[in-house]
């Protein structure tokens, strides 16, 4: 058992961001009083950790980054609590897909440098069971991207669990990228194959194991840059999938947010964010 519980934990997840990531995520944006404790020791560690990601960027540059990908990944699509983690622990038994992990989510940035230290430090200190639905956590297993993505650009859509009152925002922005500007696709674009090639790295793999839901709303911007890329799609009904994912967003966001948001916002923006997130995947799916 891990010396944290989930739900008390002092500081949430953007410890594990570059300074310039955490700085844009949180700028002019409201913290409200009762988060400022854990605001400011967030952002203490992350200014302190923050120098050691150009470490990585030396060794990323010199070692992946002019290599090409051996094959187009594959991505596992749905939206939340409709079974994706449950295919994506599957599908990584085959040793021939790589993935992001556990660790790899928190500490994007301390993957080629320092990892058995951090690994081991960070495995000591987590829960080993999901609050949400008693799964195992454990830090080499494997965990969707997003939560990655959020601690290495400013535009992930797993912006809302530290800034839940911008929930639709971010749906737009960076969920269905329909308002993103081109800097923002540029920077999806990028960071993502960073991603891609240090988890491969990471794990060994020959072709990348998607498992993300966010991408349901990204399969056009997806097919831009990897054409002969395969999908899996999950669906669950949708009363099962709602009440589920209440259930989920209201455990999981407890940790994580710096502002407050009422049961009664939080459900009705997840309405909101099911159906447009729906409506964009059914615009784009004849694109596969």
């Amino acid at each position: 058992m891990g010396l944290l519980e989930f739900n008390k934990l002092p500081i949430n997840t953007l410890v594990g961001a570059d300074w310039k990531t955490f700085k844009a995520i949180t700028a002019g944006r409201d913290i409200d009083a009762a988060y400022k404790g854990k605001y400011r020791l967030t952002k203490a560690v992350c200014r302190l950790l923050s120098p050691l990601a150009a470490l990585q960027d030396r060794r990323y540059e010199k070692l992946l980054a002019n290599q090409p990908l051996e094959h187009d990944p594959v991505f596992i699509l749905g939206h939340w609590r409709s079974g994706t983690t449950f295919v994506h622990n599957v599908f990584s038994c085959d040793k021939h897909f790589g993935y992001n992990t556990t660790y790899q989510t928190v500490f994007p940035h301390l993957m080629m440098w320092g990892q058995p230290f951090f690994k081991k430090n960070m495995s000591w200190l987590m829960p080993d069971k999901r609050p949400t639905d008693n799964m195992e956590l454990a830090v080499d297993l494997p965990q969707e991207e997003e939560f990655a993505l959020s601690n290495m650009m400013p535009c992930s859509y797993y912006d809302f669990w530290f800034l839940p009152q911008n929930m639709l925002e971010y749906c737009d922005r960076f969920l269905t990228m329909k308002t993103a500007t081109p800097e923002e696709h540029r920077m999806f674009r990028e960071t993502f194959l960073k991603l891609i090639k240090i988890s491969l790295w990471n794990t060994q793999g020959s072709q990348f194991l998607s498992k993300n839901p966010p991408h349901t709303g990204k399969v056009k911007e997806i097919l831009e840059m990897f054409p002969n890329a395969k999908f899996i799609y999950l669906m669950r009904n949708p009363y099962t999938a709602f009440e589920s994912t209440r259930s989920f967003f209201t455990n999981t966001i407890i940790p994580l947010q710096l502002q407050k948001i009422s049961p009664e916002e939080l459900e009705k923006n997840i309405l909101e964010v099911y159906t447009r997130l729906y409506r964009k995947y059914e615009e784009d799916k004849k694109l596969i």
